[in-house]
């Protein structure tokens, strides 16, 4: 394993904090940690501040690139394929790792020119939303979008998914079988894990509330911050001083604040805004409750939320779609559909009014399922054993 030179290379910004950029700034560092300078990182310049346990030394940046911008993703493209070129040029590499983007097509070039084994890493199921939600341009897009996808996802040697459902979708799409595998999101058991929650509170001065139920992740108005806020009426009776703490921002939030108010609710609500990948773990450890609630037209994704609200030690109410329910398997959790209110509320009660002992339990075991199973690391290990196994057999 540690023979392997792997170059891998991502148009994610890891200095960002959304979902992708989460995901990737966990994964440099682990992967950096097994195998040292045997691996070498093409990413995206960062827009904001660079974390710290990404290793600079062993990274080369490509030029920066807004998102869904036209002009600034081709010059982002054309970099890639320039500093790979150059990087080639001077080191051997046995396997190319990509996190794929719509419009990749710097990477097939890549691919096809150079001839080096790739994988794709976290692979999306090929339905990219982007085409359905924006202009005429992007649907005219669309086909063209997928053709470069799927002949990518044909010549890798191998492709994760982070879900039953992503993978059932792509293997459909593009017909490239039982290369496509599933491997869960993972989280970094060592930054997320249990810490005292009433030193949380006073530290972030949410005090005042006595029980806490949160959502910290991108579109709270859609994927769970609503059903929090629609539920406070109800929990307000039986526990007067609960509240609600949601962290992430965006021009969805109007949607929320509107409803906090006109259930009379609001005094209860703290929303936060966009906060600081260091900080969300401090946030996590204040809650009681974590919710992520994905209506259907998502539903399937791997929320790294979800493992990151168990590695803390929460219980997590979360939505259907098959890459969840394992919390309901082993009563850390449990799965509600997302326009259900009453069975929400029914859930959020049920933890609410725990007693003591029987919630330390159930946060005990949460914890311990994720240092079993969820660890980011062990993410790493599975696909450096797929991969070496694979090229081996090249």
């Amino acid at each position: 394993m540690d023979s392997l030179r792997i170059l891998y290379i991502s148009s994610v910004d890891v200095s960002l904090t959304k979902g992708p950029s989460a995901n990737e700034r966990e994964f440099i560092p682990s992967l950096y940690k097994l195998i040292g300078d045997n691996a070498h990182f093409l990413i995206p310049e960062p827009q904001e501040t660079l974390p710290k346990d990404i290793p600079v030394s062993a990274c080369t940046f490509t030029i920066s690139h807004k998102e869904r911008k036209l002009l600034p993703w081709l010059f982002h493209q054309l970099s890639i394929i320039k500093e790979v070129d150059d990087i080639l040029l001077k080191n051997k590499v046995d396997l190319i790792v990509i996190r794929a983007n719509i419009f990749a097509f710097a990477y097939r070039y890549i691919t096809n020119k150079h001839g080096i084994p790739y994988t794709l890493k976290t692979a999306s199921s090929g339905e990219f939303q982007v085409f359905e939600r924006k202009n005429i341009l992007f649907r005219a897009l669309k086909r063209l979008n997928l053709n470069i996808y799927k002949k990518l996802v044909n010549n890798a040697i191998f492709v994760d998914v982070v879900s039953p459902m992503q993978r059932d979708k792509l293997r459909v799409i593009s017909g490239a079988g039982e290369k496509i595998q599933r491997i869960d999101n993972g989280v970094n058991i060592e930054r997320f894990k249990p810490f005292d929650k009433k030193k949380c509170r006073r530290e972030l001065g949410l005090e005042k509330f006595d029980q806490i139920i949160g959502y910290a992740g991108n579109l709270p108005w859609d994927r769970g911050g609503m059903q929090i806020v629609q539920s406070l009426p109800k929990l307000a009776k039986t526990c007067p001083n609960v509240g609600a703490v949601i962290l992430g921002g965006g021009t969805g939030m109007e949607k929320l604040y509107n409803k906090a108010k006109k259930l009379g609710v609001y005094e209860k609500c703290v929303f936060t805004g966009k906060v600081p990948y260091e900080e969300v773990v401090t946030y996590i450890n204040s809650m009681d409750i974590c919710v992520s609630q994905r209506y259907e037209d998502t539903q399937g994704a791997s929320e790294l939320k979800v493992r990151q609200y168990l590695a803390c030690g929460k219980p997590v109410i979360v939505s259907p779609g098959g890459a969840n329910d394992f919390v309901d398997e082993e009563g850390i959790g449990f799965v509600v559909d997302p326009n259900d209110e009453e069975q929400f509320f029914k859930k959020i009660n049920f933890y609410l009014n725990l007693g003591h002992q029987d919630y330390e339990g159930i946060s005990s075991k949460a914890r311990q399922y994720a240092i079993n199973h969820l660890s980011y690391e062990s993410k790493v290990l599975k696909r450096l054993d797929y991969w070496q196994k694979l090229l081996n057999e090249v």
